[in-house]
């Protein structure tokens, strides 16, 4: 069954290899896998030089797929059947420089095989590893080197084939037969000869694909989804026509006009001598491809959803000020970007003009014969014209999206108004931009004009390929702007204004540029007009190797791309202005096979080089008195050296160059009014502000309503901690200029007293002492969670926005008492000289202080010492208004976790897993988060320890939907059968997501709100640690302890699906065939390792803790804290601190002593042993400190 000719004694499948030699006979090969996987103490894996053999899985058909889970092959040349394999691979893996060898990979029925992680298939000496077939099972290379001579050859069916960020050099690979699906992601191919017959089907394309120095023979399929597409390049390529070839045909690829030279070949002219010299498969003969349907339509409306309730289709009433409020939110978020912009990277421009392409490509689609589209909130996701647009809507780029600011109003506001209000708002914006640094040019007014009632869409299938093809020129212009959405040439060329804001990406749009300077990309202004008729442009083909993509370049004489990044226009812009023949016949289009170069003549074009561009044209000075001011002169044919020297400086110094079309008197169709707007911005507004308006409006004629006044203003609401932490005794510090020890301890016994002074008692309602540890320890996360690494805003500043939703319930602990107890009760005695944003950092140590020590009241362990290494100096932010909407949103999972946690704040996985420990102390409630539940017993919610992760592994979850009939709150509920539910323990997508997935390969993020029911639980034996130590050997509410009846539930993992069905449910409500969340054995998410580890050893999570809290607590104030001054006794820095009692604490060795070590002057000689100064008896002064833990 198995032969391991390498394998030393210590070698795991040495054990695979004795333990194979009992059981195989009775078991087979099931039994192999598994027993493999124990003996290794991980995955099962084959060692090196292994063979597997050729029989091995021939009567696999019988098999359960799931239980070949994870399993790895290493280094091995791995033989998997010669007949049809049955779900045999499902989640398996073949890892590190494996090689499936021998004649037929076969896998039927959704079977899966993923080659991953730098995986050589360096075949050369193995003629016999040549060959890999498979029906309807996925083949994924995933971040892999397929080396020489590595053909793959598919059979004549629906497998799917994917390479996934690989690299294939020197390959003679034939890829695919007909049906097959072949996906290349970001993947280079690399001298690589491309054979029989390469399809691309089922919505696959070879994204980000390069191809260089490569020859691709056979027939590429013209289907929907093509071959060349965005970013992708055929550097140096050559593509073989055979018979019957057809060149040039289009294909549509990614919104990219492709053109795909097509054959007609054999399998006997495809067949490539030295590529198939070591495959034994036979190539069937090729069929005729079949067109691919196209992929359903995916409107933007079923992507967004409503975090407060349904969502509005119809606005019903909007009122000026609720418009300016949206508005401001969007501002903000441009906003809280970096305003740097260099040659490539312009953050707030990306942006603002990705937003604009959302608006405009929503009203773009609109079909008058029809009466459908326009600003309906709806586009075709699935389009490939609207790649990019998730970015800024929703899935956020630079950690922001559009989605944050309409969720706020997404009941009352429909998502098609929202989208021309945000639209509007990034204009303003960044036309006050630069307002600010050319002041008096004009603002621009949208909110007089502005009408709502737009009703969101929620299909759009006739929105799909209607958008303007820039290769079309002014055809594409005229059919969509003039005859569809009703615009006039003049305002048609105004509303192509709005690409002097963001720039074109290639993996978008296929295009590469800025349309105007880096720097002005994030102004709107007139400088794309400006651009047009100040500089000349020549074409630039087969943008990124795409020869199906041709744009403009600047071809200004003295244009240095590195400096002004790469500036470009596509044919829908300069056709406007110029045509390709003088007599105006011809459109414009950089495909044209004879070269020209637009440039207008500079005496034509004065007013807008000297009012606009600095009086530079085509990069040469040109104003009154400078050497060219002769240029300043009109056109006449005396002047035909200044013509020409003209010419040279627009034209790539090439005074003879052909020029497109008149220079002095262009025919496109719009080129007075461009003229016009480069002349005068103020005419551009007015003209584009009318075009806007038809733009927007239209199909809503009568359906639109003016907005609504302002209601009377309320009363202003309290927004921010500094308005209700309020300081009697004098101004309140906003930074803390110093601090003692003494002063740390003073604060930390202040806030622990209010803790100590409640009841002790919990019960599955009330649990006083948790409940105000909990919302402490809220308001300190609430505070540091907002902190952006681009602005550097927010951490723990003291601040965060009290209006927000997410911070509800924290003003009970802060000032309004509860329980009769409030933080401000001990804020008040020393606001005059420690900022709130320290004190908020203290009095969540206190509570993990205090809470801790009732922990070690009940079992042993590490203490805290948070003190040891506390800096102080945070300077209390008075408002935040960047704070909105950027705290994790549960429902969101681990992708909320990696964008608030390891993005933003910098932690690791491992460190954001360990500061989510802080789930131990206090609940959620449904007032407050809309969640409601315990993490923990209400009695273990007192004390800070590690019974969070205990929890999360211990016992099993299923999915409780919409929490309180909510169906925007989702959670997780006790599905351990032994344990009532009467105290309404609970957890969150972003608790569990952290352990567990949806799917066994954990490509999927687990949610709660997903349909399929699922419940998350581990196998016993790799918690044995936690159940043993931390929770009495109970396991899923059934007691596992060495000796009891369900003892036998602590052995490893073997194939034993009675015992297994047994341990599913006990977790799992008493169902044995209950669907497991992922896999049970190796879960996926992306700190299972460390949350198996935090359960397993206390000390472990809290030395991982420490650190995260230490990053999360100075994030953003960079060098400004400094440590703490060391006080020889203990004095009053408040009137009443005189009468406040230091609780000495007791002097052992913590897990702090261990990792820090002091400055010299800060430390005194201490003995752990005897608790006290080693030195006590030296002086008075030393034996006073002994009283205080100074460590």
């Amino acid at each position: 069954w198995l032969k391991t000719s390498e394998a030393s004694s210590g070698n795991p499948s040495n054990l695979c290899e004795q333990s194979i030699s009992i059981v195989a006979p009775m078991l087979g090969v099931l039994l192999l896998l598994f027993t493999c996987s124990a003996a290794s103490d991980a995955a099962s894996r084959l060692s090196a030089t292994s063979r597997w053999a050729a029989s091995a899985l021939d009567q696999s058909e019988q098999l359960d797929g799931p239980l070949f889970l994870q399993l790895q092959v290493e280094r091995s040349r791995a033989i998997f059947g010669t007949q049809d394999v049955s779900n045999v691979t499902r989640g398996g893996y073949l890892h590190s420089k494996s090689c499936l060898a021998a004649h037929g990979r076969k896998v039927k029925d959704a079977g899966r095989i993923v080659v991953q992680e730098d995986c050589e298939r360096s075949c050369t000496d193995d003629p016999s590893c040549s060959a890999y077939e498979w029906y309807e099972g996925e083949l994924l290379h995933d971040r892999c080197f397929l080396h020489p001579r590595a053909p793959i050859v598919t059979s004549p069916s629906s497998g799917r084939l994917r390479y996934i960020q690989c690299f294939v050099k020197d390959s003679h690979a034939t890829l695919g037969q007909k049906g097959v699906n072949f996906a290349v992601h970001s993947s280079v191919l690399s001298h690589t000869v491309l054979k029989q017959n390469v399809l691309t089907g089922n919505h696959s394309s070879p994204d980000g694909m390069d191809v260089n120095d490569s020859n691709e023979s056979g027939n590429w399929s013209a289907n929907a989804s093509g071959y060349a597409s965005v970013n992708a390049s055929l550097n140096a390529s050559v593509v073989e026509d055979a018979n019957e070839s057809v060149a040039n045909e289009s294909v549509q690829a990614d919104g990219n006009e492709s053109a795909v030279e097509h054959a007609n070949t054999s399998a006997e002219e495809s067949t490539n001598e030295s590529s198939m010299e070591n495959t034994t498969t036979t190539l069937p003969e090729q069929e005729e491809v079949e067109e691919e349907e196209a992929l359903p339509s995916k409107p933007m409306s079923g992507l967004l959803v409503c975090p407060l309730g349904p969502a509005a289709l119809t606005t019903q009433s909007l009122s000026k000020c609720q418009y300016d409020h949206i508005v401001a939110e969007v501002e903000a978020l441009v906003a809280s970007l970096p305003p740097q912009c260099n040659a490539t990277f312009c953050p707030q421009a990306h942006f603002a003009g990705c937003a604009l392409r959302m608006a405009g490509h929503d009203f773009m689609d609109y079909l008058p014969k029809e009466a459908v589209g326009g600003s309906d909130g709806c586009v075709d996701m699935n389009d490939p014209d609207n790649t990019g647009l998730a970015e800024c809507m929703y899935t956020g780029e630079f950690n922001l999206s559009l989605k944050m600011a309409w969720d706020k109003f997404c009941t009352k506001v429909s998502l098609a108004d929202f989208i021309v209000i945000a639209g509007e708002a990034v204009m303003k914006y960044t036309r006050n931009l630069y307002l600010d640094v050319h002041p008096g040019r004009g603002s621009i007014d949208f909110k007089s004009n502005f009408k709502y009632g737009r009703t969101t869409a929620l299909e759009c299938e006739l929105a799909t390929g209607v958008l303007p093809n820039p290769q079309d020129s002014c055809t594409a212009v005229e059919n969509v702007f003039v005859k569809n959405m009703g615009l006039s040439w003049r305002q048609a060329a105004a509303l192509m204004g709005v690409h002097t804001l963001g720039r074109a990406v290639p993996e978008n749009s296929g295009y590469d540029g800025f349309w105007t300077n880096a720097v002005n990309s994030r102004h709107f202004s007139s400088s794309y007009f400006v651009e047009m008729v100040a500089h000349g442009w020549m074409p630039e083909r087969s943008i990124n190797g795409n020869p199906q993509k041709h744009q403009w370049k600047k071809s200004t004489a003295t244009y240095n791309e590195s400096i002004a990044g790469k500036i470009m226009m596509l044919d829908t812009d300069l056709c406007l202005m110029f045509t390709q023949d003088v007599k105006g016949k011809e459109e414009l289009r950089a495909a044209n096979e004879a070269d020209c170069c637009t440039w207008p003549f500079a005496g034509d074009v004065l007013t807008a080089v000297d009012t606009y561009n600095s009086h530079m044209f085509c990069g040469v000075d040109i104003s009154e008195g400078s050497p060219h001011s002769s240029w300043r002169a009109g056109f006449s044919m005396e002047n035909l050296t200044i013509f020409q020297a003209q010419r040279a400086a627009c034209c790539m110094g090439d005074s003879k160059a052909a020029d497109c079309g008149s220079v002095t008197h262009p025919a496109g169709p719009a080129a007075r009014d461009i003229w016009e707007f480069a002349t005068s911005e103020t005419v551009w507004l007015e003209v584009f502000a009318e075009a806007w308006l038809i733009a927007t409006e239209n199909g809503f004629e009568g359906a639109l309503s003016s907005l609504d006044e302002c209601p009377p203003p309320a009363p202003e609401a309290i927004a921010y901690p500094s308005e209700i932490m309020t300081c009697p005794d004098g101004e309140p510090a906003l930074t803390t200029l110093s601090m003692t020890t003494c002063t740390y301890d003073a604060v930390t016994s202040e806030v622990q007293s209010l803790l100590a002074s409640l009841p002790e008692y919990c019960n599955s309602t009330d649990c006083p002492q948790a409940d105000f540890s909990g919302c402490t320890l809220r308001m300190a996360g609430h505070d540091f969670m907002d902190f952006n690494p681009y602005t550097e805003n927010g951490g723990a500043d003291g601040c965060t926005n009290m209006l927000e939703g997410d911070n509800a319930g924290l003003a009970p602990c802060l000032v309004e008492g509860e329980f009769g107890i409030s933080l401000h009760d001990a804020y008040v005695k020393f606001c005059t000289t420690v900022s709130l944003a320290d004190f908020v950092v203290i009095a969540a140590q206190a509570v993990m202080d205090f809470t801790r020590d009732v922990q070690l009241a009940v079992r042993p362990g590490e203490k805290l010492d948070f003190k040891a290494h506390f800096m102080f100096g945070r300077t209390t932010a008075e408002t935040c208004s960047f704070a909105a909407h950027v705290l994790p949103n549960p429902e969101g999972s681990c992708s909320e976790v990696e964008r608030v946690f390891v993005k933003n704040m910098g932690l690791t996985w491992e460190q954001a897993a360990a500061l989510m420990g802080v789930h131990s102390l206090g609940r959620a409630r449904p007032e407050n988060s809309g969640y409601d539940g315990w993490w923990s017993s209400p009695e273990q919610s007192r004390m800070f320890n590690n019974d969070y992760y205990i929890s999360i592994l211990g016992e099993g979850w299923t999915k409780d939907k919409a929490i309180g009939g909510n169906r925007q709150k989702n959670a997780w509920k006790h599905a351990s059968v032994t344990l009532q539910d009467v105290e309404h323990e609970m957890m969150l997508n972003t608790d569990l997501c952290l352990v567990f997935t949806e799917d066994v390969d954990g490509f999927q993020q687990l949610d709660a709100a997903q349909e399929r029911q699922c419940c998350t639980w581990p196998f016993p034996a790799d918690m044995l640690p936690a159940v043993d130590k931390y929770h009495d050997g109970v396991y899923c509410g059934v007691n596992i302890s060495e000796g009891g009846p369900f003892s036998h539930w602590r052995n490893p993992f073997a194939f034993d699906t009675s015992l297994f069905r047994e341990q599913r449910a006990a977790c799992c409500h008493g169902n044995a065939r209950h669907a497991d969340c992922g896999s049970v054995t190796h879960p996926a998410g992306p700190a299972a390792n460390s949350v198996f580890k935090f359960a397993n050893d206390e000390d472990y999570w809290l030395e991982i803790f420490d650190m995260a809290w230490s990053i999360a607590v100075t994030n953003g104030f960079g060098d400004s804290l400094k440590p703490l001054e060391y006080c020889e006794s203990p004095s009053p820095v408040a009137d009443d601190v005189s009468s406040t009692t230091v609780t000495p604490q007791t002097t052992t060795t913590t897990m702090i002593e261990k990792m820090y070590t002091m400055p010299p002057t800060t430390i005194m000689p201490y003995s752990a042993s005897a608790g006290t100064n080693a030195t006590n008896a030296t002086t008075t002064t030393t034996t006073t400190i002994a009283t205080t833990t100074i460590i």
